[in-house]
């Protein structure tokens, strides 16, 4: 077989390995007692779908024990290394990984929020005198909020959208680089981007609403006064 990366080599590598027809199996590699020379002493087994992964074994021993004459509950009797558990352990364990960084960026996006729910309500308080003479010359209570919540968004998803494109521009650069056997690289798909923006546009609705309520029930007396006495 050709030369290739492999994470596991059963009894040998590929590359020093053949595929004979099953006659030449049987005429020149007879059955013989095991652990004797030129004998078959392991079968490599793929079953239909990982979902009968499980059948596919119980299928095995029993035709394995009925050929060799032992108890097919017997586990003892015919090892079997199942790759499937093995796979899915590791997938266990990558999405315990996936879970917790999940977590993280869900605490980053909520600190974020609450860092821009900041910036806006120090925004209103430097800017009473303007809610003041908006609302002197007839802006709505309903206009105000819209406006700062519009503004709140803006601040939000500009910034979102400017850190998703950092994240994918350099998960794209690190993907140049030569990388380590069996590594893949920093893959990213638009299911994970479209999630992370629809985070971020949850966070921004919640951390612009308060804010601009405040906005909208600034008094434009107290206003004028405000800033008049600042």
């Amino acid at each position: 077989m050709r030369e290739k990366e492999q994470d596991s080599s059963y009894d040998g590598r590929d590359i020093s390995k053949v595929f004979i027809p099953i006659s030449a199996m049987l005429r020149d590699f007879p059955q013989k007692p095991p652990g004797t020379s030129h004998t078959i002493d392991r079968l490599l087994v793929s079953p239909k779908s990982v979902d009968v992964h499980e059948s596919c074994k119980w299928q095995l021993r029993r035709a394995l024990a009925s050929s060799h004459n032992y108890d097919p509950e017997d586990k003892e009797a015919c090892g079997i290394w199942d790759t499937v558990e093995n796979a899915k352990a590791f997938r266990l364990m990558t999405d315990g990984m996936k879970y917790f960084l999940g977590a993280v960026g869900l605490a980053t996006l909520f600190l974020g929020g609450i860092g821009v729910m900041n910036v806006m309500l120090v925004a209103v308080r430097e800017r009473t005198r303007e809610i003041g003479v908006r609302k002197a010359v007839g802006a709505t209570s309903r206009s105000i909020l819209w406006q700062f919540f519009v503004e709140t968004l803006i601040v939000v998803f500009l910034s979102g959208g400017l850190g998703l494109g950092i994240g994918f521009g350099l998960c794209a650069i690190v993907n140049q680089i030569p990388m380590p056997q069996y590594f893949a690289g920093l893959l990213f798909t638009w299911e994970c981007g479209l999630l992370a923006f629809a985070l971020l546009g949850t966070v921004a609705v919640l951390s612009a609403l308060y804010p601009a309520s405040r906005a909208a029930a600034v008094d434009p007396i107290e206003a004028l006064r405000y800033e008049a006495g600042a």
